[in-house]
């Protein structure tokens, strides 16, 4: 590369960010007494939504995006709570499928109903 003055310019270089990492890389489990009794209240949808209590340990550990709502200083952590008005019920009860047992199930086409059904039930 060379600037306007014909010099050869410094390559450009990648600013690092620092991500939101886990406290350890250990999942949070029963067995070894590391998910603690803390719920974090995830709602789908504008009011009234969809909501479920989800383990903040389990939150924090895989997204980046929930640790930093729940650790940060945002109003979600203060509120123990958060809205994702956008987000689709059934997707993210795939998503609690994937966060809980570590496997995505396999729907097919019928299937979706019924998820969307159960994802409508109240916790």
């Amino acid at each position: 590369m060379s600037n306007s003055a014909g010099q050869a310019s410094p390559p450009f270089k990648r600013q690092k960010t620092r991500t939101s990492e886990p406290e350890n890389d250990v999942r949070p489990s029963f067995k070894d007494g590391t998910l603690r009794d803390r719920f974090f209240k995830v709602q789908i949808g504008a009011s009234p939504g969809i909501s479920y209590q989800v383990y903040e340990d389990l939150l924090s550990f895989y997204s980046p995006y929930f640790r930093k709502a729940i650790h940060g200083s945002f109003k979600e952590g203060n509120d123990r709570a958060i809205v994702l008005e956008d987000a689709n019920p059934v997707t993210f009860t795939k998503y609690m499928d994937w966060l809980y047992f570590g496997t995505l199930p396999i729907y097919d086409a019928s299937d979706d109903k019924e998820a969307q059904e159960d994802a409508e039930e109240p916790t």
